[in-house]
């Protein structure tokens, strides 16, 4: 939605994912990604696996399943992964101090909800 927000001019910028930027250039939508900078949050993907749930073996399986070199790489094609690890990215980017910002997460989540609940 924010990609194609964007595309139509209704709004400037967007926060999204860059597997979704990549998918409205291959639609041929007018969008581009603001190049990484020391100030570029990358937030992995990732998976959790839920204590006590009724198939710990199955989710066990998925969870080494996504972590193969041909999942990994299928990822990196989709332009849903920056690269196979962190040493592949060849600008710093942000390292987010998770302790401190989630010390605040109460109020930051009101602020957000203003921001974004309009």
């Amino acid at each position: 939605m924010v990609v194609k927000m964007v595309a139509r001019g209704e709004a400037l910028l967007g926060l999204t994912d860059s597997d979704d930027i990549a998918d409205g250039q291959r639609e041929g939508l007018p969008i581009a990604p603001c190049p990484m900078t020391e100030e570029t949050l990358l937030i992995p993907n990732t998976i959790g696996m839920i204590r006590g749930a009724r198939h710990p073996e199955a989710a066990q399986q998925l969870f080494d399943y996504l972590q193969t070199e041909s999942v990994i790489r299928q990822l990196i094609s989709a332009k849903a992964l920056e690269g196979s690890s962190i040493k592949e990215i060849p600008i710093r980017t942000l390292n987010a101090d998770w302790n401190h910002l989630l010390a605040d997460l109460e109020s930051t989540t009101k602020m957000l909800n203003q921001f974004f609940l309009r």
